[in-house]
């Protein structure tokens, strides 16, 4: 049985569920009407109905993603200053929910590391970041802003699990 996660938020409507894929695909949308069915009109005329809805599914990767930046950085076995910029930005996405982070936010969030962050990792920043842009690794999306791409994200995912 595969488990998985879904937010929904559809105007005042919130639902977060995780349990099983079948549960979502066959119950959810069912539950989400009977759900619309107990606000007002003027409520209800707020809210789509469900067979509109399109949840996202994302299988649950477990506890690693919610642990802290030197735990994650062991699980994906960090040791050189790229290894820990990934195991940041990870923490960053995965845990603190940021779709896009900065230099700043990578640093401090490689810091955390400790044990494991060196300050040649702090100096060499720069050069570490524009290689893992070039190698794909990461997206830079203007000056000192980065996120991580999709498949790197996926890939993450699956270490981290």
């Amino acid at each position: 049985m595969v488990e998985s996660k879904i937010l929904i938020k559809v105007g005042m409507l919130e639902v977060n569920f995780e349990g099983s894929e079948e549960f979502i695909k066959n119950e959810l949308l069912t539950m989400l009407g009977k759900v619309k069915d107990m606000f007002s009109i003027e409520q209800v005329s707020q809210i789509p109905p469900p067979t509109q809805i399109q949840p996202t599914y994302m299988p649950d990767t477990g506890a690693a993603l919610k642990s802290n930046v030197k735990a994650m950085a062991l699980k994906l076995n960090a040791k050189t200053g790229p290894d820990l910029v990934i195991a940041a930005a990870a923490h960053l996405t995965f845990v603190e929910g940021c779709e896009e982070f900065s230099r700043k936010q990578i640093l401090a969030n490689m810091k955390k590391a400790k044990g494991i962050y060196k300050n040649s990792f702090g100096s060499n920043l720069g050069q570490a970041l524009n290689i893992l842009v070039k190698n794909g690794k990461l997206n830079s999306t203007g000056t000192d802003s980065y996120t991580l791409p999709q498949e790197v994200r996926e890939e993450l995912k699956i270490q981290l699990a």
